[in-house]
């Protein structure tokens, strides 16, 4: 472990230690109270934009998918579709696994709260009829609260713009900002 990395991620598990956090990622912080590996894994980085979105463990930790991380990314996204100049709209849904509507809920939420439109599906949906909303509907973008393939600890947020294209390089950047 590379020192310099290790104090940061103190830094930052003891930042979000003294945050008011949803009672379950308070408790998982609690519970990692002095594991170096864990504070290690879970905050040695900001989970970052991958090829068409996000996907991580899900759990406490800057490095994770979880609702302050979530709301992050949708801050975001929210700024970037609002500095375009029309009223952005997204088309929201998610998947079966754990935790993906709640999830989808709070992102939609988050959205809604910084000015897009939102179109939340009610029920579990598969990736392309996302993708094909988006373009049918005319909106803005989607986002997919899925990690596709990866095993049942896992979940994400796909990003798609208006063409239902995965998320480019400039949205990657302005979600560093």
């Amino acid at each position: 472990m590379d020192i310099y990395i290790m104090e940061k991620a103190y830094k930052e598990y003891t930042r979000w230690c003294r945050q008011r956090l949803p009672e379950d990622l308070a408790a998982e912080l609690c519970a990692i109270r002095g594991d170096e590996n864990e504070i290690y894994n879970r905050f040695c980085k900001d989970i970052s934009f991958g090829t068409s979105g996000l996907r991580a463990k899900m759990g406490a930790g800057s490095n994770r998918i979880n609702s302050v991380t979530l709301r992050k990314a949708s801050i975001g996204i929210s700024r970037y579709l609002n500095e375009k100049g029309t009223k952005p709209e997204l088309v929201i849904g998610f998947d079966t696994r754990n935790n993906s509507k709640e999830y989808a809920e709070i992102v939609a939420h988050e959205f809604a709260d910084n000015g897009v439109d939102v179109y939340l599906f009610g029920e579990p949906t598969p990736v392309p009829v996302v993708s094909f909303a988006v373009r049918a509907m005319g909106v803005s973008g989607g986002i997919m609260i899925t990690a596709s393939h990866n095993t049942r600890e896992y979940n994400g947020y796909k990003v798609y713009d208006h063409f239902e294209n995965q998320i480019d390089d400039k949205l990657r950047k302005s979600n560093r900002r």
